[in-house]
């Protein structure tokens, strides 16, 4: 439980995850997603698997993981809203929240390493294309090596970065890497209210 609240917390700390080609469309991801999460607050919706568990770190973060005593309890998916310098926050862009969170790995283990780092198009909430970036990370914490991929998708207003990530021990990453993948495919921004 300790490793895997310590990811969960470094994945929530450094807001980072993995690869992506949104060129999937949502009828092509696997079946098992029949769980539908959706909160106006979170200006987002996304489905994930059936038997996973949800759980709210803070007000701005969701975190989806499989069941307590299964392997997919330390495999998890995040997403975290982030404001941006218009609505408060300290990032510019998203390449400056991108720079500010390969810095904070940097910190916490010299030896990270990215990598897979590329720009694409994702449907923002007015039906616009918005750029997205998206990379993966490996490093260590608590003497256990993870992985993790980041996507770090603008609002076309500019006032939010939704960051999605999956995080995971290397030895379990192939494990759940479609689910994730799946998931971003079903993951839609809408219009955010109170």
């Amino acid at each position: 439980m300790k490793r895997r609240n310590a990811a969960v917390l470094a994945g929530v700390a450094a807001i980072v995850l993995l690869m992506t080609s949104a060129a999937l469309s949502a009828d092509t991801v696997s079946g098992n997603l029949t769980n539908l999460f959706y909160e106006k607050w979170a200006g987002y919706q996304v489905r994930y698997p059936s038997g996973w568990v949800i759980d709210r770190p803070d007000k701005v973060t969701v975190l989806f993981a499989g069941p307590k005593g299964t392997d997919d309890y330390y495999t998890t998916v995040t997403v975290q809203n982030v404001a941006s310098a218009k609505y408060g926050g300290t990032h510019q862009n998203v390449g400056s929240l991108v720079s500010d969170l390969k810095e904070q790995f940097r910190k916490s283990d010299p030896n990270t390493r990215f990598f897979s780092e590329k720009t694409f198009a994702f449907t923002s909430e007015d039906a616009t294309p918005v750029n997205a970036i998206t990379f993966s990370v490996t490093y260590a914490l608590q003497g256990e090596k993870f992985q993790q991929w980041a996507v770090i998708i603008p609002r076309a207003s500019d006032l939010v970065y939704h960051v999605f990530f999956y995080t995971s021990p290397v030895k379990l990453y192939e494990r759940n890497a479609r689910t994730a993948y799946d998931m971003l495919q079903t993951l839609r921004l809408v219009k955010q209210g109170k």
